[in-house]
């Protein structure tokens, strides 16, 4: 398993921050690899993927950049992750671990949430448990089955279920769509090994609580200083 993240020539400045605090919060995790198009500077042990020239890639065929991403990738299963998820807390790397074994294990399911996303759904159902996890399931006809929360996905169904020629917003509903029609299931757990803060929300960055996520999510004060001191919470200056 590894981590890909998808990035943008816009947002890829916030990488620098997403990165550091993976690396915090998760010093066990696993291989990174980033999808972009122009390449960033990266750190040591992060692999890149060039996508193609950010031009031929607009807003509203996103999806189409995913797909070519996805498709390059050899993982059965990987686990998603995008540049503005910025942790707040230690990654639970145990129930990770258990949770891709189980997906692994679990040919019907396409997606484990990490984040708390599906415990919070209108539909949702307890689902047993799974070691110390209590996991819940969201059935097929539950919004946002199609997710791009962080999560564990086998790479065959998102492939499947991501189309051509869709913006983010329109790739998610109508990828849930398509999954009801395909009557697939979602987990999650209860616990959720993942919190992060969401940090570009309507185009603004958003680093204390003031965002519009339920309920409310904040860097820690110590992560926020060390990310203003390293200079991570603006785009990088271009010199002349």
């Amino acid at each position: 398993m590894r981590i890909l993240i998808c990035t943008s020539d816009v947002t890829s400045w916030m990488l620098r921050a997403c990165l550091w605090l993976l690396d915090r919060h998760w010093p066990q995790r696993p291989p990174v690899v980033v999808g972009g198009y122009t390449r960033p500077a990266l750190p040591p042990g992060v692999t890149f993927f060039k996508i193609g020239a950010f031009a031929d890639y607009p807003f509203e065929r996103w999806s189409d950049g995913v797909l070519r991403f996805l498709a390059s990738q050899p993982d059965e299963i990987f686990l998603w992750h995008m540049d503005d998820f910025w942790l707040v807390r230690d990654v639970d790397d145990a129930a990770v671990r258990l949770l891709e074994s189980h997906l692994r294990d679990n040919p019907h399911l396409a997606r484990i949430d990490l984040t708390a996303d599906r415990l919070y759904a209108s539909t949702m159902r307890a689902a047993g448990t799974l070691g110390p996890l209590h996991l819940v399931l969201t059935p097929p006809n539950t919004p946002y089955q199609l997710s791009f929360q962080s999560g564990l996905w086998r790479r065959a169904a998102l492939l499947q279920y991501l189309a051509p020629g869709e913006d983010p917003g329109q790739a998610e509903v109508r990828g849930a769509h398509r999954m009801t029609r395909a009557n697939a299931n979602v987990l999650g757990t209860i616990e959720a090994p993942f919190r992060y803060l969401i940090a570009m929300q309507h185009g603004q960055l958003h680093i204390d609580d003031s965002g519009y996520q339920v309920p409310p999510v904040a860097l820690l004060p110590e992560d926020k200083a060390e990310l203003a001191r390293l200079g991570y919470l603006e785009p990088e200056k271009v010199l002349a």
